[in-house]
């Protein structure tokens, strides 16, 4: 997306906004300061501790990270999400290993 002080479109209403304009004169958002959600930082705390892949709507909407940087982001998300959900398979299937066992008379390896 174009910077909106060059002259382009506000990054969250996308108006037309003048090269002159600090702040949009439709939405009143800041043109030059971004909220820290839209930050290259503020992307991975949230997609690494709080929203995992949802963290991808912010990472696309931000005006801050380029295109590029928003493609490397969604393969990280999908690559910890493919893990995620690989490790909880795997937890399953050794569980259900051990209560199968455990039916069986037979005590897990260890105990």
């Amino acid at each position: 997306m174009k910077n909106p002080k060059e002259g382009g479109a506000c990054w969250r209403c996308r108006r037309f906004v003048a090269e002159e304009d600090n702040f949009c004169r439709f939405c009143g958002s800041h043109l030059t300061h971004f909220p820290w959600y839209y930050q290259h930082w503020g992307i991975l705390v949230l997609t690494f501790f709080a929203l995992g892949p949802f963290s991808l709507a912010l990472a696309w909407r931000s005006p801050v990270i380029s295109k590029a940087s928003k493609w490397a982001y969604t393969a990280l998300a999908a690559l910890m999400t493919y893990e995620l959900v690989m490790g909880c398979i795997r937890v399953y299937q050794l569980l259900n290993n051990a209560a199968a066992g455990l039916l069986q008379g037979q005590l897990p390896a260890g105990l």
